[in-house]
């Protein structure tokens, strides 16, 4: 299931798979959620989800149309493919392509793993791929975050901080504060 968030500066938040340990952070009941693109009627409320499903690896998309041609080419969409190869959209940029999963363990801090994603011809430092691996699919096994947290530890090269804001990777953790220029409550760096 992908949840989608609509923040008020604009584009869209994706989070693709959402799992039940996404479902427990956000406080939803996955049985009773709809398939279809819902957004909270006040601003406040979609400002906040959106955030929230940042911290849990969710994109910031400029708009659902983005979002639509890049997942298609990533998934082998014929015609998403032959509008990226031939120009009609932009070429994905580097935080399009990043996969990127996060736990939020009870004893505190933040794991994350990410990884490029070679299917659309990117390729990172020296030239070196950074494919996803195979068996994220498992990710969807964790019951908590703490399972979530130990795999993404693991089997996922993912990286313990004591403090989101510490993290300086590709994904969006921290995209509320570039985006809008305001801290969000848990993302501030701490003081040395």
């Amino acid at each position: 299931m992908t949840l989608f968030g609509y923040p008020s500066k604009g584009g869209v938040v994706a989070l693709s798979p959402a799992y039940a340990p996404d479902f427990d952070f956000l406080g939803l009941d996955g049985s009773v959620l709809t398939t279809q693109s819902e957004s909270y009627e006040d601003s406040v409320q979609e400002d906040a989800f959106s955030k929230h499903i940042l911290l849990l690896g969710a994109k910031w998309w400029d708009s659902l149309h983005r979002y639509e041609v890049i997942t298609g080419a990533q998934a082998g969409n014929e015609d998403c493919m032959y509008r990226l190869d031939n120009g009609e959209e932009p070429e994905p940029t580097i935080r399009d392509k990043v996969w990127v999963s996060v736990a939020w363990p009870s004893g505190g801090g933040v794991v994350v793993a990410e990884f490029h994603n070679t299917q659309l011809d990117w390729h990172g430092e020296g030239g070196r791929d950074y494919g996803i691996p195979e068996d994220v699919a498992r990710l969807g096994l964790c019951r908590d975050m703490d399972e979530r947290a130990t795999m993404l530890r693991e089997r996922f090269e993912g990286k313990w901080y004591e403090n989101v804001g510490y993290y300086e990777g590709d994904g969006f953790l921290n995209a509320w504060t570039w985006q809008c220029g305001v801290e969000h409550e848990g993302v501030e760096k701490e003081s040395d």
